[in-house]
């Protein structure tokens, strides 16, 4: 028997008649394996399931998105000290944020498009930071040639 919960962050996989318009489950595969030499057996039940998309990209995506993109408004500080302090609060938001979702997201070996939001934002981040030392640093020397 399998009892069904709907609304969850994996719901169980559907397969749609067009004609009817009617949706039916897709139904669980059992395998069972005996190995002879062991004397045991592997008994594996598969149940489709579809990870809901629009919940991770609106509890994760859309959030570091906005953090992140808050990065770009260090670039009307005219002070380099806080310019970098700007950007380095929005790096550990962003990572701080993150440490609140990871008990949102279920844990994948594969690299998935929110994986790739989430570490995208952290690079811009920490690039931007890193962009402002360069600018810094390059006009300090010209500075220190102007000052000889």
């Amino acid at each position: 028997q399998l009892h069904y919960v709907d609304n969850t962050a994996w719901p169980i996989c559907t397969k749609r008649d067009v004609k009817s318009m009617s949706f039916t489950f897709l139904a669980p595969q059992a395998e069972i394996d005996i190995f002879k030499a062991s004397r045991t057996s592997r008994y594996v039940l598969k149940i489709p399931v579809l990870r809901e998309a629009t919940y991770y990209l609106r509890t994760v995506a859309f959030p570091i998105t906005v953090i992140t993109s808050l990065s770009f408004a260090s670039t009307s500080i005219e002070d380099f000290d806080d310019q970098v302090g700007f950007n380095a609060r929005v790096l550990l938001t962003t990572v701080a944020y993150l440490f609140i979702a990871k008990d949102v997201t279920p844990e994948s070996s594969e690299v998935t498009m929110l994986d790739v939001i989430t570490y995208g934002g952290l690079l811009l981040n920490w690039s931007l930071i890193m962009i402002r030392f360069i600018v810094f640093s390059g006009r300090a020397s010209e500075n220190f040639k102007n000052l000889e």
